[in-house]
């Protein structure tokens, strides 16, 4: 009788200490994720697509170069 009782109190035991360890690991997941959203860069906008005059491809407004020789986008 008296093993069922310390069974029972030593999985409850174990339970208990089993949930503040997942607890715990959410706090310091969550904290990690905060740290690297203020730490990420911000994307910018929406850019808006202007038509290439010498490939005639939509290209984004800020795009760089593409290579060619006569492209207009330095």
């Amino acid at each position: 009788m008296i093993t069922k009782i310390l069974f029972t109190i030593v999985v409850v035991f174990a339970v208990w200490q089993a949930f503040r360890m997942l607890a715990r690991l959410q706090d310091q997941r969550a904290e990690k994720k905060a740290v690297r959203d203020q730490d990420a860069p911000r994307q910018k906008g929406v850019e808006n697509m202007v038509e290439c005059p010498v490939c005639r491809s939509y290209v984004a407004q800020g795009a760089a170069s593409c290579g060619r020789g006569n492209c207009p986008f330095v």
